[in-house]
């Protein structure tokens, strides 16, 4: 899966968008970012203002997704995503997967705010 962003380095090279600014600026130009945080099944604790990262990896032949999270009480965990056990054939999956982990605690819904046309993005946004 490819990703066409645009995004500059401080120093003014050109940089990769995290998988996190991807998600994140499709649900910001959609205009599915709520004032406040929506409730959802997670625990209270996991709330937009701690995410700190989304990323996917290699795991037990497979892919896996985690979304990690800052400033967490002690004994909470600080991830949330697809279990290392159960990985998924490809990252696509993977990615969709915890790309709808974050959708659902930033916006209180699993949707994506985004279609995935081959292995491509696409983000329809209209303006007001």
């Amino acid at each position: 899966m490819s990703f066409m962003s645009q995004s500059s380095a401080p120093d003014g090279a050109d940089a990769q968008p995290t998988l996190l600014d991807i998600v994140m600026q499709a649900l910001e130009v959609t205009g599915r970012i709520p004032a406040k945080q929506p409730r959802t099944d997670f625990p209270r604790w996991f709330t937009t203002d701690r995410i700190e990262d989304f990323y996917i990896e290699p795991r037990n032949g497979g892919w896996v997704s985690t979304i990690t999270f800052r400033d967490m009480p002690p004994g909470m965990p600080n991830c949330l995503g697809s279990p290392d056990e159960m990985p998924y054939r490809d990252r696509r999956d993977a990615f969709l997967h915890g790309a709808g982990i974050l959708c659902e605690i930033v916006t209180g819904s699993r949707d994506l705010p985004f279609t995935v046309v081959g292995d491509q993005l696409v983000v329809v946004a209209r303006r007001a």
